[in-house]
């Protein structure tokens, strides 16, 4: 039973966290969806995460199939895994629309208010009248020109009661769509320092994951896929041969592409262990003398959906030196000089200076590691449903 049959007091919001998409997968959307949910939970929200459930779902069993998602995350705090019954959500997801009208239509009633990244549930629910808070990620004036006219057209609304993005990137793209500046809000990710326990120091990292404790290492988290501007970490492992470089992550298809690249480049000194569960990344952040993001504005300008990237929350909670492109995202949260080392995106040349002049200074990777143990001090998970939950509140009709 969910949330939804509590009691209704003053004090608490019944939430629903309508998502569209099936769990669990390795993307890192479905990692902060999770996370976001898990600590609005535990600020004592009573919150129900809809998601579709097909036969697979079905016949591995509720309680199993909670628990495994659960584990897969990392998150433990007290909110309910709803189901909605459906047919089977597939690779290519091209029943995800109708899986947000029907969540819409059959469930989101139960609530004070639904929170959602799906498009036609924000549009239903609006329409509906029932009160909606969209999360997006998109630049969506740029690429989702309709959409914004959509969102733009319903956001006079009552039951439209805002749009919280996680840049100003974001946010001042769904302006320009014409939705007033009161119902827009940035609220950056975060990271959750349980996972940051305990704290390793290089050499136990290393050892821990069974690499070589002697020499530099360069760490790369996340997505693999060549939209993410990986080549331009190949390029520099590359160019110094003696540095050890961990790529870690990437779906099974598009490990193997990366795993061909680097055998066809012939670098030995870059290892590719694929996929790992949140609970068992963190050694690999630890052991890492450098952390980097791929210095290119690729990502950002060419397909816009990788914008503020997630990591970056986890790459400061670690409190190494990180690598990165000025791009306009990054530069929200990375400052150059105070918890980072950024550089010129997609410039060869400035990306080999500023990997050498971190190979190359200790007390430099020390002091941006200091700085970025700082900045991580305020963005936490915890502290976004904080704030998140002030605008609930604010928000409500």
């Amino acid at each position: 039973m969910g949330h939804a049959s509590t009691p209704r007091t003053e004090e608490t919001v019944h939430v629903a966290y309508i998502y569209t998409r099936r769990i669990p997968l390795e993307d890192a959307d479905t990692q902060q969806v999770l996370s976001t949910v898990d600590a609005l939970a535990g600020r004592g929200l009573a919150v129900d995460l809809i998601v579709p459930w097909g036969l697979t779902a079905m016949l591995r069993g509720r309680a199993d199939f909670e628990a495994a998602v659960r584990s897969f995350y990392g998150v433990e705090q007290g909110f309910v895994i709803r189901p909605l019954y459906t047919v089977e959500p597939s690779r290519f997801e091209a029943e995800r629309p109708a899986h947000g009208l029907l969540a819409s239509l059959l469930l989101a009633r139960r609530y004070d208010l639904v929170h959602t990244r799906s498009r036609a549930t924000v549009l239903l629910c609006a329409q509906l009248g029932i009160p909606v808070v969209f999360e997006s990620y998109r630049l969506l004036h740029r690429d989702h020109p309709l959409l914004a006219r959509l969102l733009s057209a319903v956001a006079s609304r009552p039951a439209f009661m805002g749009v919280i993005t996680h840049s100003e990137q974001a946010a001042a793209s769904i302006r320009q769509a014409g939705i007033p500046a009161s119902k827009v809000e940035v609220v950056h990710n975060g990271y959750d320092p349980r996972k940051f326990e305990p704290r390793l120091d290089q050499a136990e990292a290393r050892r821990a994951l069974g690499l070589a404790v002697e020499g530099k290492r360069v760490v790369y988290t996340g997505n693999v896929n060549p939209d993410k501007g990986i080549g331009c970490i190949l390029d520099l492992a590359a160019a110094r041969p003696e540095v050890g470089f961990s790529i870690v992550g990437g779906k099974r298809d598009e490990l193997s592409a990366l795993q061909e690249d680097v055998r066809a480049r012939g670098l030995t000194n870059v290892s590719c262990p694929g996929f790992v569960q949140a609970a068992a990344l963190t050694p690999y952040l630890y052991a890492a003398d450098i952390l980097i993001i791929p210095p290119t504005a690729g990502p950002l300008q060419v397909s816009g959906r990788t914008v503020l990237p997630l990591k970056v929350f986890s790459y400061l909670a670690a409190g190494r030196a990180i690598l990165a492109p000025s791009t306009p995202d990054v530069q929200e949260v990375l400052v150059d000089g105070e918890n980072a080392r950024l550089v010129t995106p997609d410039d060869p040349q400035a990306a080999l200076a500023g990997l050498d002049g971190l190979l190359g200074d200790q007390a430099l990777c020390a002091r941006l590691g200091a700085g970025a143990l700082e900045t991580a001090a305020a963005l936490t998970w915890s502290a976004r449903a904080e704030r998140i939950e002030g605008l609930y509140r604010r928000w409500m009709p």
